[in-house]
């Protein structure tokens, strides 16, 4: 396990080793990304390669990259700016040699009807007179057309299409954001350089190469939400701001509105946590606690709640029903879970393509 002390004291400031000669700095580099997997995947990589800048940092002959690295990350809002600028820099300047990406799955095409159908100012679309013949996969058509995942992604695919003309500088944007909001997150749980590694381990792992930055899919906007709900709870515990509630219920909103089932699962120890602070005899004063953290919360949540019931019901009539229910009830054959007994499809016949049996 030396090789793995090693590497802790890289990333640690106040380690002996940093005073160690450069060779010996040589020899516990080696080490440290010889602990590393050798795979050929993307994930091991960017491991080994996060590794190797970590003690490229800490080298003697790298003393004063090393300070100045020590300076971003402790400026913790100039270091979230970086990490959330880097990855739409570097993508961006790769235009020419990858170019912007093309929907290549059902999945895709779904999220771009939705982006399609908010850039054009309608929250769905009324059924066309033929759509028997129009029938796809992850789409509903009765009661209205409409994707059936829920809105966030395609509302930020949307905002690509309507302000530059490309729905995937959504995509783009919100990656971006992704990889800033995993850095500030990591700053409310542990030292500044450390979560200025994990920023940089995002951004190079998911925010260039990666399907989340080239394809339109919702990957980015729900770790946006769960960067920004884990991130707003250490600082909520600490300092009980109206802020970071504001941004743990947008966060929430969020997960509920691109993976809710996830997402709630995903909420449910931090509401718990959540709710045991708030009734807990702490440092914040009570009266502080439900003012500046529980009232905007709920109400910010509030929000959120109505803004999903009324989109649920333009789409599909009900408040609490989702498309995503609409399309299990008409094509699946299985449900997802055993007490779900009406997702499924009463009517085989109804698929009335080939293709879309075959798939079912």
């Amino acid at each position: 396990m030396d090789h793995i002390a090693h590497g802790r004291a890289f990333l640690c400031p106040e380690a002996d080793t940093l005073a160690a000669s450069p060779a010996c700095h040589a020899r516990n580099c080696r080490k440290t990304i010889a602990a590393f997997p050798r795979g050929r995947g993307r994930s091991a990589a960017a491991s080994r390669f996060c590794a190797g800048l970590a003690c490229f940092a800490e080298t003697g002959r790298t003393a004063k990259l090393s300070t100045w690295f020590a300076a971003l990350a402790r400026r913790r809002g100039l270091a979230v700016l970086i990490v959330a600028a880097v990855p739409l820099l570097i993508r961006a300047a790769l235009i020419p040699v990858l170019g912007i990406p093309l929907p290549r799955f059902h999945d895709e095409f779904s999220y771009l009807l939705a982006a399609d159908t908010f850039a054009s100012g309608r929250l769905t679309t009324p059924p066309h007179p033929l759509w028997v013949f129009f029938e796809s996969f992850h789409i509903i058509h009765q009661p209205t057309y409409m994707s059936m995942y829920p809105p966030a992604q395609g509302l930020v695919l949307a905002a690509g299409q309507w302000f530059a003309g490309n729905p995937w500088l959504g995509q783009w944007l919100v990656t971006g954001l992704m990889c800033g909001a995993i850095c500030w997150m990591l700053q409310g749980w542990v030292s500044p350089r450390w979560a200025l590694y994990g920023g940089l381990l995002a951004v190079v792992r998911l925010g260039i190469l990666s399907y989340w930055m080239n394809t339109f899919f919702a990957g980015s906007v729900a770790a946006l939400g769960g960067a920004l709900v884990l991130g707003a709870w250490p600082r909520i515990r600490r300092r009980a701001s109206s802020r970071d509630a504001v941004l743990m219920g947008l966060g929430l909103g969020i997960l509920a509105n691109s993976r809710p089932y996830e997402g709630l699962i995903f909420s449910l120890p931090i509401a718990v946590v959540l709710i045991s602070w708030l009734f807990s005899a702490n440092t914040s004063p009570a009266r502080r606690k439900w003012v500046h953290v529980a009232l905007p919360l709920c109400a910010l949540l509030l929000v959120f709640a109505s803004g999903m019931a009324f989109y649920n019901w333009r789409v599909t009539g009900g408040l609490v029903r989702m498309g995503y229910q609409v399309n299990r009830e008409t094509y699946a054959v299985a449900p997802y879970f055993p007490y779900a007994a009406t997702e499924v499809c009463s009517c085989l016949p109804s698929r009335r393509h080939a293709t879309l049996l075959s798939r079912a």
